[in-house]
């Protein structure tokens, strides 16, 4: 018996620290907490993530529903007495489109919640969620911290609480935030039934789920309810692939990919042909490939050689591959927009958002090549080990991408210390093998400002005092260069 009354406790002082109470309509970011299906019913099975997200129309794609929360402890005997009512409940109106759910404050003590559903409920009936006294679980969001157990909330299809009925038979009800019994929110009297029947009346035809036999794109909405046509590769919704949706692509990669707050989540649905939940360069080849309504090879895993050069302040660099490549995708650090190069024959686009410049190159007739050149104009001092690269294949599938610079890796650098400074740093570097090595500094418009060094060096460990103090404060790049390629590190002067 203590055992219980401290969990109960527990439970009572957990819950005063988010109650919605009636009248309140639960926040999106509320409604889109993730829970764990404890034992699973139709669409969830046990194991399964779960958000009331899931049932608001406004976020799912049009489908309402009005929807009953049961929060119950396993060990306590009213609740295991209200278990069959509230499954008679869901008998009656689990097929009308109401959604019944139970939320455990204790799985596990006793029972779990595929126990609680088989020992005193019905295994057809509403889906039980691990609560587990979780600050952010659906039991702490709507438990009446002034009632004890069971506590049930019923919410309307716009997921505002509408009712907390004492008990099941009545229209007994409180608010959960002052403990006053009252009648609310256009409780019509009678019992729990009623009151689920009124809610449902007044949702009308959005809880009565999509009608029609028009499924354009064939996710199980009728056209007539569905906010989004989302055939795949159709991002425009026109019904249509075409080199519109083909520009669509291009600018979420562009803009971030997936993760874009410039794109709606139909356009980035559409988007994502493989589905794997990323926007990139190989989803745009098999949009073409879509447009072009022919096969075009097997699909194939190759390796691509990736080398660089520095010619001048450009960087240069090759992709050579055993395989036929279709496109290519670039993502770097950068401060400002830098101007690429790439083959003629190729569409090649490029943007700058939040310090990420991206570029995408393509054939728009997906004809396929084995060799590319990419220049970067003024990009000599990019760290190219923070390049991120993406080759499809003529099909759409990812390459296999190495870095070819084992045998032009002849220094490195090492550190900076300190950095930031004031005025003066020292560089460290490694070289491998001896020869010429050029040290300078460059602002952040990629002009130099200071030559550190010119000359021979030998193999081992070596260092350079740099005194900035002729200086204005800023960032500045440490460029060390040797046999034509070039390492850089960023450097904070602070006066």
């Amino acid at each position: 018996m203590m055992k219980y009354s401290l969990i109960l406790l527990t439970l009572f002082s957990l819950n005063f620290a988010q109650t919605y109470c009636a009248g309140d309509q639960i926040s999106t970011a509320h409604q889109n907490i993730i829970h764990s299906v404890g034992a699973g019913h139709s669409d969830y099975a046990t194991g399964d993530e779960f958000k009331l997200a899931d049932w608001n129309g406004a976020l799912n794609g049009g489908s309402y529903s009005v929807i009953f929360v049961d929060m119950s402890a396993s060990w306590w005997g009213p609740c295991q007495s209200n278990a069959p009512i509230v499954d008679g409940l869901e008998t009656d109106f689990g097929e009308l489109g109401v959604k019944f759910v139970t939320s455990l404050s204790d799985a596990g003590q006793p029972y779990s919640s595929e126990q609680w559903q088989s020992n005193f409920g019905d295994p057809d009936a509403g889906l039980v969620l691990d609560a587990n006294q979780s600050s952010t679980g659906l039991f702490s969001l709507l438990h009446d911290s002034y009632n004890a157990y069971p506590t049930f909330a019923i919410l309307d299809h716009t997921m505002t609480v509408r009712g907390k009925p004492w008990t099941l038979s009545s229209n007994g009800n409180t608010n959960s935030c002052d403990g006053n019994s009252n009648l609310l929110n256009g409780w019509s009297g009678g019992n729990t039934s009623n009151f689920l029947q009124q809610l449902l009346d007044e949702c009308g035809s959005l809880c009565e789920g999509c009608s029609g036999d028009v499924d354009t794109d064939g996710d199980g909405l009728a056209d007539e309810c569905d906010d989004c046509l989302n055939m795949t590769g159709d991002p425009n919704d026109d019904m249509t692939i075409d080199v519109l949706d083909i520009v669509i692509v291009v600018n979420i990669i562009l803009n971030g990919g997936a993760n874009s707050p410039n794109f709606t989540e139909c356009e980035i649905t559409d988007s994502d042909m493989d589905g794997n939940g990323t926007i990139n360069v190989l989803d745009i080849i098999q949009v073409i490939n879509a447009i072009l309504g022919q096969a075009r090879f097997d699909a194939v895993d190759g390796m691509v050689d990736v080398t660089y050069d520095i010619r001048g302040n450009d960087l240069v660099l090759n992709f050579n591959s055993d395989v036929s490549m279709s496109g290519l995708e670039l993502a770097f650090a950068s401060d400002y927009l830098l101007e690429v190069e790439t083959q003629n024959n190729l569409y090649s686009a490029t943007a700058l958002d939040q310090d990420i410049q991206r570029l995408v190159t393509f054939s728009m007739e997906n004809n396929a090549f084995d060799n590319l050149d990419v220049v970067i104009k003024n990009g000599s001092l990019l760290d190219i080990e923070d390049i991120h690269m993406v080759v499809s294949s003529p099909v759409g599938t990812q390459l296999t991408t190495r870095w070819n610079i084992a045998e032009v890796q002849t220094f490195k650098l090492t550190d900076l210390q300190p950095n930031p400074f004031n005025p003066a740093t020292q560089i460290q570097y490694e070289i491998y093998n001896a020869g010429d090595v050029q040290l300078s500094v460059y602002n952040v418009l990629g002009q130099e400002v200071a030559s550190l060094y010119r000359g021979y060096k030998s193999e081992g460990n070596h260092s350079f005092t740099w005194n900035a103090s002729h200086l204005s404060s800023g960032v500045y790049y440490v460029s060390m260069m040797m046999n034509g390629h070039v390492e850089t590190m960023k450097a904070m002067f602070i006066k």
